[in-house]
């Protein structure tokens, strides 16, 4: 995947990058949160609130990090404990 860098951008650009991000990323998100939860539909809820927090911060992401790292340190950010 390209490298994103967001500056200005509006809400059509905003969905069609946070698509690409679930297309790029998104069964490897599912299968680190499956990693801690050990279930699967709790494991899929997970992952699409990790998206929706993604897609709400996607304006702020500036490109001082890999976009990948982003999205991980998002998902580890996650309360597992409250769905566990």
């Amino acid at each position: 995947m390209k490298e994103l860098y967001i500056e200005e951008i509006g809400q059509d650009s905003l969905l069609l990058q946070i698509e690409q991000l679930m297309t790029d990323y998104g069964q490897g998100v599912l299968e680190l949160v499956y990693s801690y939860v050990k279930n699967r539909v709790v494991a899929e809820d997970l992952t699409q609130e990790i998206f929706i927090k993604c897609y709400k911060s996607l304006a702020s992401f500036h490109g001082e990090a890999n976009i990948k790292t982003w999205l991980w340190r998002i998902a580890a950010k996650n309360d597992w404990a409250y769905h566990g």
